[in-house]
């Protein structure tokens, strides 16, 4: 954490985050998590993904501080994933989220073999 500052007045933002998840089948896992901003309170994090058909995924989550609600589903296809998300903020309302999102691939994988 160096706090760095873009100017006087403005600083950049530093986050600590740590968070674990945990696969109960192959269609439901859930996440949990906390984020630290240095110049605010403690954001506890919760969420679920759930997958009923492959490479469709339906996920919901919630935060703390501030309050957060959150909705989304996503959908893989090949090395793209795409997801669209709607926040619910206690002030702000609702804002969309949209991504896409490759994953290279290469075609020269190194097989490793345990001793």
């Amino acid at each position: 954490p160096t706090r760095t500052r873009l100017h006087d007045e403005e600083r950049i933002p530093t986050l600590l985050n740590l968070g674990l998840s945990y696969q109960l089948s192959e269609m439901l896992m859930v996440v949990a998590g906390v984020e630290k901003n240095l110049d605010a309170d403690f954001s506890f994090k919760a969420g679920i993904e759930f997958v009923p058909i492959n490479n469709f995924y339906l996920r919901a989550g919630m935060a703390s501080n501030p309050s957060l609600l959150s909705f989304g589903l996503g959908y893989k296809i090949s090395t793209i994933e795409i997801d669209l998300a709607f926040t619910r903020h206690e002030f702000l309302g609702y804002t969309p989220h949209f991504s896409i999102a490759y994953t290279f691939v290469s075609k020269n994988k190194v097989a490793t073999k345990a001793p």
